[in-house]
């Protein structure tokens, strides 16, 4: 190859390298172009992000205060409601002590009757409110879990005479000194009791504790007017019953079952339900089964 050919050839060669710098140069420029484009979007997506927790950290801080200020509020309601009502029911069993025209004991009953009903719905509406606030605390002690059956018996089965129904009692055989929470276990089962008896027209009442594992079944059965799939669904929810002819019919504001199923989740437990349109109910209050000793 002459000197001439070499020479050539080695500016093709130089052409080419050129071309590949240039193209590359070129690359290199679209590449950074790219980062800073990238950067200044996540710049500006951080910045929304930031502005964003932000905000949502106005509203828990906003969030945390109205709950704090309905806690007070129905805190202080409770203590004016209950005042005069308890001024009202004292009064009202007083003088049916005395009174013997039936007429008038039978308005004095209706008025103690509303009374403690209305007191049992605000006792029910600050449960709610410590519990979605985070407040209500779970008390782990020993507790007689055949006493505490024998006492809601006892408190029941006066209810159970009036509506002409059979009460049905399986008291536990087994060791039953339960490390739980007396109080809230008392105040879901007799929930659970008062509406099988309120929904009961006839039929029967079961009331049955059993062993099962490393739990603790408390159940409770009716033959009342049970419920469809449709309306177990929200059998749960706050201030739902099953439709507004139940609420006319039987009274009630919904909201002891949401208050039961959530104590139940607090003591690390459930509450299950099954029930048939018109053959009646069953509810069962499932606890760890933790015993003394």
């Amino acid at each position: 190859m002459s000197d001439d050919s070499r020479v050539a050839a080695l500016e093709r060669e130089n052409r080419k390298l050129a071309r590949k710098l240039e193209r590359a140069l070129e690359n290199q420029a679209r590449l950074e172009d790219l980062k800073e484009a990238n950067s200044a979007f996540l710049r500006t997506v951080i910045e929304q992000m930031t502005a964003k927790e932000d905000e949502l950290v106005q509203k828990n801080l906003a969030l945390e205060a109205a709950t704090a200020a309905k806690s007070i509020f129905l805190a202080n309601m409770s203590h004016e409601l209950r005042t005069p009502l308890n001024a009202i029911m004292g009064y009202a069993e007083l003088v049916l002590e005395e009174v013997e025209e039936p007429s008038v004991q039978g308005d004095l009953a209706a008025i103690l009757t509303a009374s403690r009903g209305l007191l049992g719905l605000i006792d029910d509406i600050l449960d709610l409110t410590k519990i979605e606030s985070g407040r209500l605390e779970i008390v782990h002690s020993p507790f007689d879990a055949g006493q505490l059956v024998d006492q809601l018996v006892s408190t029941i089965s006066p209810l159970v005479r009036a509506r002409g129904l059979r009460l049905v009692v399986d008291s536990p055989s087994w060791p039953a000194r339960l490390i739980g929470d007396e109080l809230r276990c008392r105040q879901v089962l007799t929930n659970l009791v008062s509406n099988a008896v309120k929904f009961t027209e006839e039929g029967h009442i079961a009331l049955i504790v059993t062993l099962d594992g490393s739990w603790v079944r408390f159940r409770v059965e009716d033959t009342g007017i049970g419920m469809t799939p449709e309306q177990l669904e929200r059998v749960f929810d706050p201030f739902v019953q099953a439709d507004s002819s139940t609420t006319r019919r039987f009274g009630g504001t919904g909201l002891g079952l949401s208050i039961a199923r959530r104590l139940a989740d607090l003591m690390d437990g459930a509450l299950l339900v099954r029930s048939v349109p018109g053959e009646g109910t069953t509810m069962e209050l499932v606890l760890p089964a933790r015993f003394e000793g």
